[in-house]
């Protein structure tokens, strides 16, 4: 763009916009599609003791139902922790999951369908604060099975330069404080939506409110068991985003599922209260650390402990460790540092990416 520094730019898609001639996922429509409400969970942290659906499937209008055991393949944003599943299966991590699914030819239809199951839970010790996740539990009380040593801490990041602890025991000006920080969702104005098309070709095209649509590609790949290029995701015009949209879903993987089950377009688009409910925002956080300066103001160490509230599943939280710790300095060259951060699985709608990241 020679020129054009101090010259207005317009804005590429304005027009579109203010005239309503932009099309976001919600907009799509096509011909027998049908509509998917989900069934959420009531309990923070339960074991699932029976999913009675025979209601649900003779309800008038509905079409197909499913739940955690049709979509078993766990995904995620990070390979190095796909540990989330499309649907609760045997045991629910946070109020508001994913229990079940309901397909309907009217969304009045689909959500009348939902309040026909019936779920039977068994409650479990809830851990609601990082705290609480960093104390030793029994394997029941794991939130998951592969955390270590009984305790529902996800992943330590640790990382040290040049002794940063020794430097702060002998400085003459030295400063401890404790920091904390709320948990913050993107707010942005569109709710996740999506559409899935199973096609006569045995491929799948979905449209869906994301901002990754080939990390969306590579989990449908490894859920629906598909080869990549069978696989055709489109972005439309999106409503905001700020990292909450940059995770693959588990909505996204039951339009897809469900349409290669019935051969039919299927849509799921949140309403506002699910759209927090899925979050995936800020982690609350809390930081104890320590610095140390020479007589003229210099900083020569640093040294943090971070725990991150994760809440229920992995999402961008093993990023979010190293971020919370290295990016610490800021500006500063500081020679000696350091930092442990701690991000703890939750019973709370799960933490992942939001704008500067970190």
């Amino acid at each position: 763009m020679t020129g054009a520094i101090g010259k207005p730019t317009p804005y590429i898609d304005a027009v579109q916009k203010v005239t309503g001639q932009a099309m976001y996922a919600d907009d799509y429509k096509f011909p027998n599609m049908v509509y998917v409400s989900c069934l959420r969970s009531t309990e923070s942290h339960a074991k699932i003791k029976s999913l009675e659906l025979k209601k649900a499937e003779a309800s008038p209008g509905v079409v197909a139902i499913v739940t955690g055991k049709d979509i078993p393949v766990p995904f995620g944003v990070l390979s190095i922790s796909r540990d989330e599943t499309a649907m609760a299966i045997e045991k629910v991590r946070y109020q508001g999951e994913i229990v079940a699914a309901v397909a309907a030819e009217t969304i009045e239809a689909a959500e009348a369908g939902v309040k026909l199951i019936n779920v039977e839970y068994e409650p479990l010790t809830e851990f609601f604060t990082p705290q609480d996740s960093l104390k030793t539990c029994t394997p029941d009380e794991q939130i998951h099975a592969h955390t270590k040593d009984h305790k529902n801490i996800h992943k330590t990041a640790e990382l040290r330069f040049n002794e940063p602890e020794k430097e702060l025991e002998t400085a003459k000006h030295k400063q401890t404080g404790n920091f904390k920080f709320a948990g913050v969702t993107h707010g942005f104005t569109e709710p996740h939506s999506a559409v899935a098309m199973w096609n006569g070709d045995e491929t799948l095209t979905i449209i869906s409110a994301t901002q990754v649509p080939h990390y969306l590609q590579k989990n449908l790949s490894k859920v629906l068991g598909l080869p990549l290029h069978k696989i055709q995701v489109k972005k439309p015009v999106l409503g905001g985003g700020f990292g909450g949209k940059s995770d693959p879903f588990p909505h996204e993987m039951i339009v897809s599922f469900l349409s290669k089950k019935i051969k039919r377009p299927v849509k799921c688009t949140f309403s506002r209260e699910e759209v927090f409910i899925t979050h995936h925002g800020r982690h609350p956080t809390e930081i104890n650390m320590s610095l140390s300066c020479d007589d003229g103001g210099k900083i020569t160490a640093l040294d943090a402990d971070i725990i991150i509230d994760g809440g229920a599943y992995g999402s961008f939280g093993v990023v979010t460790s190293y971020y919370n710790g290295v990016l610490l300095q800021g500006p500063y060259l500081i020679d000696k540092f350091g930092f442990r951060t701690r991000r703890t699985y939750t019973n709370k709608h799960q933490c992942g990416a939001m704008r500067g990241h970190g």
